[in-house]
């Protein structure tokens, strides 16, 4: 019920790129959207070791192909290929949970960042 309560479009208006604040807009459930953009960026920023207050603002994400929880992404900070990067995330008791992962010959880098529907946050890797 609280995620319902936040402005989830304007605080997506102010953080993320226009596509991806209109996909907030649109969604039937703007705060599930949004969380799942934030962690996937969040998990991504993790991935590459880069801090989540300076560089937020230079990752995109593509709309979804098919399936919601599987993320690219569009624009990275420099000297990261969009390319190589996935991210998918899911709820799993309260939690959603984002995992990216290194597209290269051999998987080498995987890094889980998780948000809980409040909005509080934790990593592990």
């Amino acid at each position: 019920r609280r995620l319902r309560e936040r402005p989830w479009v304007a605080m997506a208006e102010r953080f993320f790129w226009p596509d991806e604040a209109t996909r907030v807009a649109a969604a039937a459930d703007p705060g599930d959207t949004f969380l799942r953009l934030w962690v996937a960026k969040e998990a991504l920023l993790k991935t590459l070791g880069v801090g989540i207050a300076g560089a937020l603002g230079q990752v995109e994400t593509c709309a979804p192909d098919r399936d919601p929880a599987a993320l690219r992404f569009r624009r990275l900070p420099p000297g990261a290929d969009p390319a190589r990067y996935r991210a998918r995330v899911s709820l799993e008791r309260g939690l959603y949970l984002g995992l990216v992962l290194e597209c290269t010959v051999e998987p080498s880098c995987w890094m889980i960042g998780m948000s809980d529907s409040r909005g509080a946050h934790a990593d592990d890797r």
